[in-house]
Protein backbone atom coordinates (compact mmCIF):
# COMPACT_ATOMS: atom_id res chain seq x y z
CA UNK A 1 0.00 0.00 0.00
CA UNK A 2 1.34 3.11 -0.63
CA UNK A 3 1.89 6.14 1.95
CA UNK A 4 0.00 9.05 1.53
CA UNK A 5 3.36 10.90 1.94
CA UNK A 6 4.69 9.35 -1.57
CA UNK A 7 0.91 11.22 -3.49
CA UNK A 8 1.98 14.18 -5.10
CA UNK A 9 -1.14 16.85 -4.53
CA UNK A 10 -2.45 18.33 -8.10
CA UNK A 11 -2.43 21.01 -6.38
CA UNK A 12 0.26 22.76 -4.57
CA UNK A 13 0.98 26.11 -2.43
CA UNK A 14 3.45 28.79 -4.00
CA UNK A 15 5.08 31.35 -2.04
CA UNK A 16 4.51 34.74 -2.11
CA UNK A 17 2.01 33.66 -4.46
CA UNK A 18 -1.36 33.88 -1.95
CA UNK A 19 -3.49 30.98 -2.29
CA UNK A 20 -3.68 27.36 -3.75
CA UNK A 21 -2.50 27.90 -7.24
CA UNK A 22 -2.90 24.63 -9.84
CA UNK A 23 -0.06 22.84 -11.28
CA UNK A 24 -0.35 25.20 -14.21
CA UNK A 25 0.69 27.88 -11.76
CA UNK A 26 -1.43 30.21 -12.98
CA UNK A 27 -3.56 32.25 -10.35
CA UNK A 28 -7.50 32.68 -11.16
CA UNK A 29 -7.43 36.30 -12.75
CA UNK A 30 -5.05 34.99 -15.09
CA UNK A 31 -6.75 31.99 -16.30
CA UNK A 32 -9.98 34.83 -16.56
CA UNK A 33 -7.74 37.11 -18.30
CA UNK A 34 -6.46 34.33 -20.91
CA UNK A 35 -10.46 33.43 -21.28
CA UNK A 36 -11.58 36.72 -21.91
CA UNK A 37 -8.82 39.67 -23.24
CA UNK A 38 -10.94 42.10 -22.90
CA UNK A 39 -10.56 41.36 -19.09
CA UNK A 40 -6.82 43.07 -18.98
CA UNK A 41 -8.88 46.38 -19.73
CA UNK A 42 -8.27 46.19 -15.79
CA UNK A 43 -4.60 46.29 -15.86
CA UNK A 44 -4.24 49.07 -17.89
CA UNK A 45 -2.62 52.57 -16.63
CA UNK A 46 -6.04 54.09 -17.65
CA UNK A 47 -7.87 51.81 -15.76
CA UNK A 48 -5.57 52.61 -12.64
CA UNK A 49 -5.45 56.28 -13.10
CA UNK A 50 -9.56 56.28 -13.30
CA UNK A 51 -9.79 54.11 -10.39
CA UNK A 52 -7.74 56.26 -7.88
CA UNK A 53 -9.37 59.46 -9.43
CA UNK A 54 -12.50 57.59 -8.32
CA UNK A 55 -11.94 56.74 -4.75
CA UNK A 56 -10.23 60.10 -4.13
CA UNK A 57 -13.67 62.04 -5.44
CA UNK A 58 -15.78 59.89 -3.40
CA UNK A 59 -13.22 59.98 -0.24
CA UNK A 60 -13.08 56.08 0.21
CA UNK A 61 -16.76 55.47 0.98
CA UNK A 62 -19.20 53.16 -0.16
CA UNK A 63 -21.59 55.55 -2.06
CA UNK A 64 -24.25 52.57 -1.48
CA UNK A 65 -23.98 51.92 2.40
CA UNK A 66 -21.36 54.99 3.73
CA UNK A 67 -18.83 52.39 5.04
CA UNK A 68 -15.42 54.21 5.05
CA UNK A 69 -13.22 51.78 2.71
CA UNK A 70 -10.03 50.82 4.23
CA UNK A 71 -9.92 46.73 4.17
CA UNK A 72 -7.82 44.81 2.60
CA UNK A 73 -7.82 43.27 -0.90
CA UNK A 74 -10.20 40.55 0.17
CA UNK A 75 -11.78 42.35 3.14
CA UNK A 76 -15.44 43.21 2.69
CA UNK A 77 -14.81 46.80 3.46
CA UNK A 78 -12.33 46.83 0.56
CA UNK A 79 -12.16 49.42 -1.69
CA UNK A 80 -13.87 48.40 -5.02
CA UNK A 81 -14.96 50.60 -8.28
CA UNK A 82 -18.50 50.09 -9.68
CA UNK A 83 -19.39 50.95 -12.77
CA UNK A 84 -22.87 52.01 -12.84
CA UNK A 85 -24.18 51.38 -16.20
CA UNK A 86 -22.51 47.98 -16.86
CA UNK A 87 -19.50 48.74 -19.71
CA UNK A 88 -20.36 45.63 -21.51
CA UNK A 89 -16.63 46.21 -22.85
CA UNK A 90 -17.64 49.28 -24.66
CA UNK A 91 -14.93 51.68 -23.75
CA UNK A 92 -16.54 54.71 -23.49
CA UNK A 93 -18.59 53.02 -20.77
CA UNK A 94 -15.80 51.40 -19.31
CA UNK A 95 -13.03 54.62 -18.74
CA UNK A 96 -16.22 57.34 -17.96
CA UNK A 97 -14.91 58.42 -14.31
CA UNK A 98 -18.78 59.74 -14.14
CA UNK A 99 -20.10 55.89 -14.85
CA UNK A 100 -17.96 54.87 -11.73
CA UNK A 101 -18.78 54.46 -7.87
CA UNK A 102 -16.90 53.52 -5.16
CA UNK A 103 -18.44 50.46 -3.48
CA UNK A 104 -17.34 47.88 -0.70
CA UNK A 105 -16.37 44.45 -1.70
CA UNK A 106 -19.38 43.12 -0.20
CA UNK A 107 -21.88 45.63 -1.26
CA UNK A 108 -20.24 44.65 -4.83
CA UNK A 109 -20.45 40.99 -4.01
CA UNK A 110 -23.80 40.92 -3.55
CA UNK A 111 -25.99 43.95 -4.68
CA UNK A 112 -23.58 45.02 -7.49
CA UNK A 113 -23.61 41.65 -8.88
CA UNK A 114 -27.33 40.84 -8.76
CA UNK A 115 -27.78 44.96 -10.54
CA UNK A 116 -26.05 43.57 -13.32
CA UNK A 117 -27.54 40.58 -13.94
CA UNK A 118 -30.97 42.90 -14.00
CA UNK A 119 -29.31 44.86 -16.37
CA UNK A 120 -28.16 41.59 -18.19
CA UNK A 121 -24.65 42.20 -18.33
CA UNK A 122 -22.98 40.43 -16.11
CA UNK A 123 -20.08 38.61 -16.73
CA UNK A 124 -20.65 35.62 -14.81
CA UNK A 125 -23.98 35.22 -16.52
CA UNK A 126 -23.97 33.26 -19.40
CA UNK A 127 -26.16 34.04 -22.24
CA UNK A 128 -29.00 31.14 -22.81
CA UNK A 129 -28.58 29.10 -25.79
CA UNK A 130 -32.06 27.52 -27.15
CA UNK A 131 -31.03 24.10 -28.09
CA UNK A 132 -30.78 23.22 -31.50
CA UNK A 133 -33.53 20.59 -32.42
CA UNK A 134 -33.04 18.58 -35.44
CA UNK A 135 -36.11 17.43 -37.29
CA UNK A 136 -35.63 14.25 -38.70
CA UNK A 137 -38.24 12.43 -41.32
CA UNK A 138 -39.47 9.18 -40.78
CA UNK A 139 -39.09 7.31 -43.94
CA UNK A 140 -41.46 4.24 -44.51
Amino acid sequence: MTSLKSIKSPIRMLKGKGPLVAQTGLTRDQRRYQSNPKRRWYSLPEWFALRRRVLKRDNYTCQRTGVLLVGGKNAPDSPIVHHKTPHRFQWYLFIDENNCEAVSKEWHDKQGQLEDIAHGASHHAQPKQKPNKIKRSHRL
